[in-house]
């Protein structure tokens, strides 16, 4: 967004405190604004925002106020210094907050932040109308926008911005059941949403063509399934999903069936196949010699790994002896 022109310092100080305090307290679903303090704090000392309003002593002398009033002229004659020194700031420029590249992906606008950022030092939380009124005058960026969430029990509830929401690699399964490796997408989502609201917003964010999925949490398992999430209005929170974690979304196919149940059914019947195969009692110990002159007792020996059903047996055991030695 293209900065316009921009008011004098004493006027930007008092339309953004009078911004903040219409804005209220903090509420559900409200919307602030991460911004670098870095660049906040240059814009503060610029416009005098933490001066005292009336800058004037207690017994209302006009001494301060001759004083305050020659430092707001100071300011309004001059865009680019306040009168005190402090330099007019360039454009917003967050990148100092932002992970890596700051590459943001077409199913997740907002970029991440870096990790372990602190609230007052590293960035600011600005409510929506006056990041909208800071960015019209000063423009850059990029947004990065954040919800409240509501943390506590009912009657004992706050609310708090979600500076880090989790960031989640969704996964999809294919109409003839297997899963489409193709289809992994990252999605930015609170921490409070239901599963009902993430198969919602996993069919907008794979553009899926039915409302009928299973969705399954692939933490902490050596199985690529992982465990169902079935309770449809636990949070996500509840089930325990972790940041940059794989969520496999499974499609119901078009004769009613699931993936995964045909999967289960075929390694259970592989199970079952490689068990008839590998069945059958051990046999007993034959060791067999040989040796390149053809001796029988001579060379090396090996004890038969198969049982009476043909069909070989792990617990069998090889012996080998050497050329020239007895077997025992």
């Amino acid at each position: 967004m293209a900065p316009t022109s921009r008011p004098s310092p004493s006027e930007q100080r008092k339309i953004i405190k009078d911004l903040f305090q219409a804005s209220g307290a903090m509420g559900p679903t409200d919307t602030f604004y991460v911004v670098t303090f870095k660049w906040y704090r240059l814009w503060k000392e610029y416009v005098g925002f933490d001066e005292d309003a009336s800058d004037t002593s207690s017994n209302g002398s006009s001494g301060n106020t001759d004083k305050k009033k020659e430092k707001e002229k100071d300011r309004s004659k001059d865009t680019f210094s306040n009168g005190n020194g402090a330099m007019e700031p360039d454009s917003i420029d967050n990148m100092d907050v932002i992970a890596g590249n700051a590459a943001s992906s077409p199913t997740d606008p907002s970029p991440r932040l870096r990790a372990n950022l602190q609230e007052d030092y590293h960035y600011t939380l600005v409510p929506e109308s006056v990041w909208n009124k800071l960015l019209e005058w000063y423009g850059g960026g990029p947004p990065l926008p954040r919800k409240t969430i509501q943390e506590g029990k009912e009657g004992k509830a706050v609310y708090k911005v979600e500076v880090y929401p989790l960031r989640l690699k969704l996964m999809n399964t294919r109409k003839d059941g297997s899963l489409h490796l193709g289809s992994e997408v990252e999605i930015s989502v609170s921490k409070k949403l239901t599963l009902s609201d993430l198969r919602t917003t996993a069919k907008a964010m794979m553009s899926l063509e039915t409302n009928n999925t299973r969705v399954w949490n692939t933490l902490n398992t050596k199985d690529v399934w992982g465990k169902e999430m079935k309770d449809a209005n636990k949070t996500l929170e509840e089930y325990g999903l972790a940041d940059e974690q794989r969520v496999l979304i499974e499609v119901q196919l078009d004769d009613g069936s699931w993936p995964h149940d045909l999967q289960a059914s075929k390694t259970n019947w592989g199970k079952k196949l490689l068990g008839f195969f590998w069945s059958g009692t051990p046999s007993t110990k034959e060791t067999y010699h040989s040796s390149s002159s053809g001796s029988q007792h001579g060379g090396s020996s090996y004890t038969s790994g198969y049982s009476a059903s043909g069909y070989y047996t792990p617990t069998d055991e090889y012996t080998y002896v050497e050329s020239g030695s007895q077997s025992t």
